[in-house]
């Protein structure tokens, strides 16, 4: 039988970057950020803390904040969930 040839890596599209502003999550206005950017060129910021979620554009001002609960019914909704 004869032997495959090795597929070929694909490069990544996307890149996250996370970064910790506290070591200990239970604290008050602790956060994970995570840096997301697709071919080196900035998507946005995402930020995860214990109340809620914060999405801001690399170009936009105004970060989108989602509460865990408002967060969750949008997933759902996408999921095909109501």
């Amino acid at each position: 039988m004869p032997k495959k040839s090795p597929k070929k890596k694909r490069p990544s599209r996307h890149s996250v970057t996370a970064a910790l502003d506290n070591w200990e999550l239970a604290k008050r206005e602790s956060a994970v950020t995570f840096q997301v950017r697709k071919k080196g060129d900035m998507l946005g910021t995402l930020s995860v803390g214990r109340g809620s979620i914060a999405w801001t554009p690399a170009n936009g001002k105004k970060p989108y904040l989602f509460s865990w609960r408002h967060f969750a019914e949008r997933i759902h909704r996408l999921d095909g969930r109501e």
